[in-house]
Order: C-alpha cells, then structure tokens, then sequence
C-alpha cells in the first residue's frame, strides 16, 4: 500500500471535509495521515486533485 501525507490547513479544509479526503484516499489503497502544515501559504495558490 503507497503511503502519503495530507496537510492539514483548516483555513482551507475543516475536519469533516478533510476526514472525507482521507475516507476516498482509503477507498483508492492509499494510506494516508493527515500532517500538520508544512508552510504559511502566503502569496502561494493551493490546489486540490484528485
């Protein structure tokens, strides 16, 4: 099974939205942990894709 990591940023995901990543991530065989953010996000555009 791949592992990845998951940052968590509740400015732009909240719980219940980032527990439905982890679920669908699951249901792909991927093991996913979400971690804590890694940078501010300043002057930075973030994209989810799935």
């Amino acid at each position: 099974m791949d592992e990845i990591l998951v940052e968590e940023d509740f400015a732009h995901t909240d719980g219940r939205d980032m527990n439905v990543i982890l679920d669908f991530l699951d249901e792909l065989n991927l093991e996913a942990e979400p971690t804590a953010p890694r940078s501010t996000g300043k002057g930075r555009h973030w994209e989810l894709t799935m």
